[in-house]
């Protein structure tokens, strides 16, 4: 139907098989729609002007009538928009349709499509009711209220000065430099309450590896099951060991207002990291986080603070550029996390 627009629309069954692309449906339908089915032309992928047939006519109107009761459901545009397409898709889906063109984001803004996702959010993160939404604004009620973003992960790129002595070194690289720059990364990923017990996972990487890495190693471990490993483990780590799922530390954390408490655990010593979430810009929302607090408690019991290095400011700007180590975390969102938007 898709491809050709020959079989009807009514043999789409969205949760037969786990290999429909919800997405590809999704826009090619509202391609159709934004099709005048009473018109007798259109523009292909080029851009150039192609004649509709009187079978291509009819397929259109008939994927726009399908689209609208899907949306707005069989009684009108009034009706409850929970069982609609457009509730099926996640936050990303929604994104890349509202950009296909001006009526893609008209049926993107309408109120039955943001009303149950504010709903949902604020039970699942046990939330007031954003003040946007007394006003009617359900789609920035969606937006407005801080909370983890768990369709990515947040990424600090930490970074600092390595002074080197003359003769030190007869890497090329380095043999007439007087210092050069170590870089690596902090990843954290945060997991959803769970619905069984509501606990909230979260895992917390420090390494020199790529994004991509990081990725594949955070999106493939069991969050509480290495949680408990963590807190299991006594010996400590290789650090000629490049296995990076090694390094990665489980735990959970509290949503506490604005600010995040993880509490995790990394062979027989417990971590607390402080964190302040915030948003980036007007166009951004729950995606950066500004170190606070991290303390760690060895096996002696004894609490040993880090000196995080921030500026006085408060901005999340480091007091020495020269070092870096907790730079503010910023959200990267990956293609295998969108579908927790």
């Amino acid at each position: 139907f898709v491809q050709c627009c020959r079989v009807p629309p009514v043999c789409i069954d969205l949760g037969c098989s786990p290999s429909i692309n919800k997405d590809s449906i999704l826009l090619e339908l509202v391609r159709m729609e934004c099709h005048d089915p009473s018109g007798s032309a259109r523009f292909n992928q080029g851009g150039e002007q192609e004649m509709l047939s009187a079978d291509d006519l009819a397929a259109a109107e008939l994927a726009s009538n399908f689209l609208q009761s899907m949306i707005f459901g069989v009684s009108g545009k009034d009706s409850c928009a929970l069982g609609g397409i457009l509730s099926c898709i996640d936050l990303h889906g929604l994104a890349r349709c509202s950009m296909l063109c001006n009526r893609g984001r008209e049926l993107v803004s309408i109120e039955q499509v943001w009303k149950p996702r504010v709903a949902k959010l604020c039970t699942l993160w046990k939330l007031p009711v954003p003040s946007a939404a007394r006003g009617g604004l359900w789609r920035q009620s969606f937006f407005q209220p801080l909370r983890p973003r768990c369709d990515g992960l947040y990424v600090g790129e930490c970074r600092y000065v390595h002074y080197i002595r003359p003769g030190a070194s007869t890497d090329k690289k380095v043999v007439n430099k007087s210092y050069h720059w170590v870089e690596y990364r902090r990843f954290v990923r945060f997991l959803p309450p769970d619905p069984a017990d509501g606990a909230c996972f979260a895992l917390v990487l420090r390494d020199a590896c790529g994004f991509r890495t990081a990725v594949d190693v955070l999106t493939n471990i069991d969050p509480r099951a290495h949680s408990k490993a963590c807190c299991s483990a006594q010996d400590s780590l290789d650090t000629w060991n490049t296995d990076v799922k090694l390094r990665v530390m489980g735990g959970t954390y509290i949503l506490n207002g604005s600010r995040i408490e993880i509490r995790c655990a990394q062979y027989g010593k417990q971590y607390l990291l402080a964190l302040e979430l915030g948003h980036g810009g007007d166009r951004y929302f729950s995606d950066r986080l500004i170190w606070k607090e991290y303390l760690m408690v060895n096996n002696n019991s004894e609490i040993i603070p880090f000196n995080l290095g921030r500026s006085s400011r408060g901005d999340g700007e480091p007091a020495n550029f020269e070092k870096d180590h907790f730079a503010a975390m910023l959200l990267r969102p990956c293609r295998p996390l969108e579908w927790l938007a």
